[in-house]
């Protein structure tokens, strides 16, 4: 054990222990990167010697948030200098935070750039995207900013990643499952969950675009869903108006230059289900009845973000024991094989009907495996998602389970 702690206190990787706001340990580049020693440790004012008024807020806020990395912050160094730092932690237990240090005063100007919030990022993105065009004239500056934006883009990738987990076996009213799949590092579509007592809410949607935009808009779209879900379910309001509300605070998010597609389903301990899709594929509701046809469901109405006074209705159909409801992404339907051919879910609904021995999980299995067969590949052309939303035979005796 001291062996591992000499190790750790020569590591050339700066790190702080935190534990009630107060330094417990520290290794010596951190030391020298703060400009503290051990007799700082478990003093409450460390803070006021490594920081100004500004940069100590900043500190402050990011140890509350939710963020595991924060911008860039000014630091007074041991030798005096300020230096331009970035702080990652890790919640260790016992509520002790490990703190993580990187030196970027060297790169003070690309790492601000990168980390002065949501609209830099996406603005610095969309100048690399238009600077690979001339890489052959640029490329010692593209490949150090491709190695920077590598770097951030797995940081955002496990963040988006932890938002979007779900644990679909906590709902009792209805039996899901569902599946996520990014085409790349980040993906654009979003899905979220609400149940209360008397009623379970759930919405996919699918943002115009890929990359860093179109992530962090799904990412504010979930929150939005979300907050309106709880919201919806607290006064009863009606799956239109949460719409209405919905895209009204989309509007405001993407100034009309993104939206996104969503299909929104509200069920009942009735089982009554109301329905509202905004330019997006139509739900599959698969009766478990087999003489009962498969039967898309589908509003025609514009997506959300864009027109800021549009009037959502939905539509409600009566769900039975064992019908299942299938929401999907265009993914789905864009895959292609080998003779050019698209999936029709019609004919394919048959797999989706309820048998003995399956459930919303080996649904989703088996749509999965399905388009890989059907399109030869593994590849996406798109970000994908599936739900499946089963009614079971007594509420919660089954649960379904999400992946990423």
């Amino acid at each position: 054990m001291s062996d591992s702690r000499d190790l750790w206190h020569e590591s050339p990787s700066a790190e702080v222990l935190l534990e009630n706001g107060c330094i417990s340990a520290l290794n010596a580049a951190a030391g020298n990167l703060l400009g503290l020693t051990e007799k700082d440790l478990n003093v409450e004012t460390w803070e006021d010697r490594v920081f100004d008024e500004r940069n100590k807020k900043k500190f402050q806020n990011f140890l509350k948030g939710i963020a595991g990395i924060s911008s860039g912050l000014e630091v007074k160094a041991a030798s005096g200098e300020i230096r331009f730092v970035r702080f990652l932690k890790k919640a260790l237990p016992g509520g002790t935070i490990l703190l993580s240090l990187q030196d970027l005063t060297e790169s003070r100007e690309d790492a601000q750039a990168f980390q002065a919030g949501y609209d830099e990022f996406i603005r610095v993105t969309t100048d690399l995207e238009d600077a690979l065009g001339t890489i052959e004239k640029q490329n010692k500056l593209l490949e150090r900013q491709k190695q920077i934006l590598e770097s951030e883009l797995q940081i955002a990738h496990l963040v988006q990643a932890q938002l979007l987990s779900q644990d679909f076996g906590r709902h009792s009213l209805v039996q899901i499952a569902g599946v996520y799949q990014a085409m790349a590092e980040l993906g654009g579509d979003m899905w979220e969950f609400y149940e209360s007592e008397s009623e379970i809410w759930a919405a996919i949607g699918d943002v115009m675009g890929h990359g860093v935009a179109s992530s962090l808009i799904s990412i504010a779209a979930k929150s939005l869903f979300k907050r309106r879900f709880e919201e919806a379910s607290a006064v009863g309001k009606s799956l239109a108006r949460l719409s209405l509300a919905l895209n009204q605070e989309m509007v405001e998010i993407t100034n009309s230059n993104y939206f996104l597609t969503a299909c929104v389903v509200r069920i009942d301990q009735h089982h009554r289900m109301d329905y509202l899709t905004a330019g997006h594929p139509p739900l599959l509701h698969i009766p478990a009845d087999r003489k009962k046809p498969v039967n898309l469901l589908f509003t025609e109405q514009p997506m959300l973000g864009v027109f800021r006074d549009i009037q959502y209705v939905s539509e409600s159909v009566q769900l039975e024991l064992h019908d299942r409801i299938f929401l999907y992404t265009d993914c789905l339907v864009e895959s292609v094989n080998d003779r050019g051919e698209v999936i029709n879910l019609l004919d394919v609904g048959d797999r989706l009907r309820w048998r003995e021995g399956t459930s919303a999980s080996t649904v989703i299995e088996d749509m999965l495996e399905f388009r890989r067969d059907f399109a030869g590949s593994d590849q996406l052309p798109d970000d994908l998602t599936m739900i499946c939303i089963e009614i079971p035979d007594k509420a919660g005796t089954t649960a379904g389970r999400s992946r990423s």
